[in-house]
């Protein structure tokens, strides 16, 4: 730590000019991308967008392509985030959705999960996941019971959940 408690990291430079090798293409989207997760144990990433779309990619050195694109929001898609053979994505249009990866339907729909636009989801686990919102709210789910919404907390401060980290034994949220 420098003497003004900066932390300073010793990353070699890297000439301009140099090329980077054993790397994927470059992959252009037409709409605006809102959010990206790449899955834990294969070479598939995910997008959500603008428009409500949501893409499935596989990637490597050698090639990189879309395997499918699915329109199940109807308002931007601004949250997306895989949990071993589910994805789920969280919309503008205040709902959440949870894709089976190998049959590439919806297996379960939130469609008012939150009062306002859904910001953030992060999983954890199968069958667990935590939702933030536009105003500040956040909600623990449970898809394996009749009663999905377990907790609801209110934020402090009204604005909107921009992201989420998970520990063993705690949630921390960022505004």
């Amino acid at each position: 730590m420098s003497s003004d408690g900066l932390l300073s990291f010793p990353f070699e430079e890297v000439e301009e000019e140099e090329e980077i090798k054993n790397c994927p293409e470059d992959v252009k989207f037409r709409n605006p991308m809102f959010d990206f997760d790449f899955h834990k144990s294969s070479n598939v990433f995910a997008v959500s967008s603008v428009s409500g779309a949501i893409q499935l990619w596989n990637y490597s050195v050698e090639q990189t392509f879309c395997v499918t694109a699915l329109k199940e929001h109807t308002d931007s898609c601004r949250t997306i985030t895989f949990a071993d053979t589910k994805l789920y994505t969280g919309s503008k249009d205040k709902s959440i959705n949870i894709l089976d990866l190998e049959t590439e339907e919806v297996v379960v729909r939130y469609r008012d999960a939150h009062e306002h636009g859904i910001s953030k989801l992060i999983a954890y686990k199968e069958n667990l996941f935590v939702s933030g919102d536009d105003e500040g709210y956040i909600k623990l789910w449970d898809i394996r019971t009749d009663d999905k919404e377990k907790h609801a907390f209110e934020h402090e401060h009204f604005d909107y959940i921009s992201d989420f980290a998970l520990t063993k034994y705690r949630l921390f949220a960022t505004r």
